[in-house]
């Protein structure tokens, strides 16, 4: 038992795993101490949320939707601006930005992502 040496007893809360594969897998349980480990299926790290089967189609969704919430905002709180450059600005720092954090996670894998 490590978890009392390495002083992780009751963090168990904190804790998931995820195992991350194309092929078909079965269930593994892990303990820490006598607490199971839930098993997640989607998990964000560094900004990035990846699914089990190594898909970002959620994590697609996801950034286009808080692109669209900011676009809105932009569109509605932003009409005294009327010069193209600032709007442009607002567009680029606000909207664009979005997506150029990890640029190959938007890379097309797929026929289907490319539609």
């Amino acid at each position: 038992r490590m978890a009392p040496k390495w002083r992780l007893s009751g963090a168990t809360y904190r804790c998931t795993t995820k195992c991350t594969t194309k092929m078909k897998i079965t269930e593994i349980a892990y303990y820490l101490d006598t607490d199971r480990i839930e098993v997640s299926n989607e998990e964000k790290d560094l900004g990035i949320h990846i699914t089990s089967r190594l898909t970002y189609s959620h994590h697609h969704q996801v950034v286009l939707a808080e692109a669209s919430q900011k676009l809105g905002l932009v569109k509605r709180n932003c009409d005294i601006i009327k010069g193209v450059k600032e709007r442009k600005v607002l567009y680029l720092s606000l909207v664009r930005s979005n997506f150029e954090h990890c640029p190959q996670v938007w890379r097309p894998t797929s026929t289907r992502t490319l539609r």
